[in-house]
């Protein structure tokens, strides 16, 4: 996905991706949806470039018309869309403008001034930024947490020096990393001396809004500094994939501890599956092949078993919302059993509560 314009008057939010999105789109659209209401942004207009394949389509547009703040267009109309010098401005608001690279989908830069209402902007522009990239809503709070301090603390080292008081803010992806820079012109600042985590005053600024996505970083990324011609530069890296302690403790690959068991009723034909693990991206991944196998058979009937699910990321319920969609355009129906009460909220969180069928987990014996 990338980013075509952010009105900051109407909090209206546009957005394209160019590549077939297939089952892991809805899931990208319900992380999108997640992070710009933190932002309080009320309309996200969604522009395919691609034709979808007939099941993603009909789950994506049962994604737009269960959260009426995501719209989805066939087709790309970019109003007012203003270029200079090989970038798209794509939103420009008081003392900030925000553009991207065309040359590179994934590449942006912020530029803003130090005031704290700027800076507020910023990180909200950072964030977005940081999840239309592929980055888990999480992990890019994680981002615009870290852009916050780094621009408040570097305003204040600034305060009541003369002059220009612009800073530039780029993010850039490159492969599985988030790459940020800071550069700004004025008094030597070195933020890596004082490391203290400033994520208390953010929290309590006011800042964080509806959803309460925020937790502090468990772990913040090295900064590194350089002072070069009056300015200063500061980086850090994000990485996009994030290994998870087991729950048996030690470290495993997040694919690996999803398992997907299965068994089918011969005589109604119930598709039975048990789920055990974290439904994150990687374990979306696995369910993808789950949807081929159970559309190949189309069984009337599918029972997922969410006893041993722990956690559910929006890459998660994604996936499970085209495995709904699509075995209902077949006539059939899925239900969900033993769903733990904080993977309900999810769902409730998401608007989709009332749209899956949800019931009592049963009473046997784990397969295998």
């Amino acid at each position: 996905m990338i980013i075509e314009s952010f009105d900051v008057g109407s909090l209206s939010l546009m957005v394209r991706f160019g590549l077939p999105g297939g089952w892991r789109l809805p899931g990208r659209i319900l992380s999108l949806a997640m992070v710009a209401a933190d932002c309080g942004v009320e309309a996200i207009r969604i522009i395919p470039d691609v034709k979808l394949a007939p099941p993603v389509e009909k789950a994506v547009e049962e994604l737009v018309r269960l959260n009426p703040r995501i719209e989805f267009y066939g087709s790309l109309f970019p109003p007012g869309q203003e270029e200079q010098f090989g970038f798209l401005v794509i939103t420009r608001h008081r003392g900030l403008i925000c553009f991207r690279d065309l040359g590179a989908d994934d590449a942006y830069s912020i530029l803003t001034t130090q005031d704290s209402r700027d800076i507020d902007l910023a990180s909200n522009c950072a964030y977005l930024i940081a999840n239309v990239m592929g980055f888990s809503s999480f992990l890019s709070f994680e981002v615009r947490l870290g852009i916050y301090e780094l621009l408040d603390r570097m305003a204040r080292n600034q305060s009541g020096e003369e002059g220009e008081r612009w800073m530039r803010l780029t993010l850039e992806r490159n492969g599985d990393k988030l790459s940020v820079s800071v550069v700004d012109k004025g008094l030597e600042f070195d933020p890596t001396v004082r490391r203290e985590c400033e994520g208390n005053r953010f929290l309590d600024s006011g800042l964080l809004r509806k959803l309460g996505l925020g937790r502090l970083p468990r772990k913040e990324e090295p900064l590194r500094y350089q002072r070069e011609n009056g300015y200063n530069k500061t980086f850090f890296e994000k990485s996009l994939i994030v290994d998870r302690p087991a729950a048996g403790g030690g470290k495993e690959n997040t694919m690996d501890r999803f398992i997907l068991r299965e068994e089918t009723a011969a005589v109604n034909g119930l598709c039975r599956i048990f789920l055990e693990g974290d439904l994150d991206a990687k374990g979306a991944i696995k369910m993808e092949g789950l949807i081929e196998r159970i559309m190949e058979s189309a069984p009337p009937q599918v029972e997922l078993d969410f006893q041993k699910v722990q956690f559910i990321s929006s890459a998660g319920v994604g996936i499970l919302l085209g495995l709904v969609s699509s075995v209902r355009s077949h006539g059939g129906e899925v239900k969900f059993t033993g769903v733990l009460p904080k993977i309900r909220a999810v769902f409730k969180l998401l608007n989709l509560d009332d749209f899956f069928i949800m019931g009592e987990a049963r009473k046997v014996s784990l397969p295998g």
